[in-house]
């Protein structure tokens, strides 16, 4: 690594201004929240490494970075590199290649032969893009369904597929929505949530951590919880929202499967959409779009049902390094 540059390792009480990364916190599941998340799913699987690039004004690039299943990632995802705000190209692009050749010796003594890193959005290659495609990575794709929260209701209402609509309609008829969040932190109501995730799943009990780590986000305003009934006291759905930056992501969607003959997830969804405009986000991510050959047929038929909510499609390049 060039000699005007260092490595600092990124604690959780690291003191740093994060408002000249946009990177950083851009999005749930790449920020405090996932890294939280995915340590208490994954435990010891993988080993986390954050770390700063540090230059003679202060850090010029954050990364979360762990080591697990012979990758160098963020958890399996791609890294996120974060430059600080307003670098110059001369500037970004020796900074980038400086964490490259980083990720890459931290891969060699870990002895992993792949990193995974996430470059920009297509059609036009970044600085980063082509520093990865100079270093003969392998490219590829991410597909994601990403509604644009600055358009009108009108508008967003419009690109939803038409036989949504009326489904759409029928839940706001029949279906009482009610919200846990930072004003209405109802433990009693997540925790009902909590029960019914597992009977809905099949039995399957996420651990305590999992669902605090949820909770801390609820409380904090990061976060809301969406809960449908139907007449009295049947709750028949649960969509959780998380948000970072300017975007709000669907994490969770939940149904009572013994009243699948009734559209229950639509209107859940929709109303969660109009929630977030509300509170100024500009993106909702209903996430990644998975390809034929890489989902289960649930998966397809989920991905299936964010496709309806816009037509609007997003692609991220990710390049894998060999080391």
């Amino acid at each position: 690594m060039a000699e005007k540059f260092r490595i600092e390792v990124l604690g959780e009480a690291s003191n740093l201004d994060l408002t000249m990364f946009p990177d950083w916190d851009a999005h749930p599941l790449q920020a405090d929240f996932g890294d939280r998340l995915y340590r208490a799913v994954m435990g010891d699987a993988h080993k986390s490494h954050h770390f700063a690039l540090i230059g003679a004004d202060g850090p010029l690039i954050l990364v979360r970075c762990t080591s697990g299943q012979e990758k160098i990632s963020f958890y399996g995802m791609p890294l996120v590199l974060a430059c600080r705000r307003a670098l110059e190209d001369k500037t970004r692009r020796a900074v980038l290649a400086a964490v490259l050749d980083h990720l890459h010796d931290l891969a060699k003594s870990q002895g992993i032969s792949e990193i995974l890193v996430q470059g920009g959005s297509l059609p036009d290659p970044t600085i980063l893009d082509c520093l990865c495609i100079d270093r003969q990575a392998k490219g590829g794709a991410q597909n994601f369904a990403l509604m644009d929260l600055s358009l009108e209701v009108d508008a967003l209402r419009r690109d939803i597929r038409d036989s949504y609509r009326s489904l759409i309609n029928w839940g706001g008829r029949q279906i009482r929505m009610e919200q846990v969040n930072r004003s209405n932190p109802n433990r009693q109501f997540f925790e009902r949530y909590v029960q019914f995730h597992g009977v809905v799943s099949g039995g399957k009990r996420d651990s305590r951590d999992y669902w605090r780590i949820y909770w801390d986000e609820i409380v904090a305003g990061r976060a809301e919880l969406s809960l449908g009934w139907l007449a009295g006291d049947q709750l028949v759905s649960g969509t959780l929202v998380v948000e970072a930056g300017q975007t709000a992501y669907y994490a969770s969607g939940v149904y009572d499967r013994d009243e699948f003959d009734k559209p229950l997830g639509h209107f859940p969804l929709w109303q969660a959409i109009l929630r977030a405009k509300e509170r100024g986000l500009r993106w909702f991510d209903l996430g990644e779009l998975f390809a034929y050959c890489e989902g289960s047929d649930k998966e397809r038929n989920i991905a299936f049902f964010k496709r309806g909510f816009t037509s609007r499609r997003s692609s991220r390049l990710v390049w894998s390094l060999k080391v």
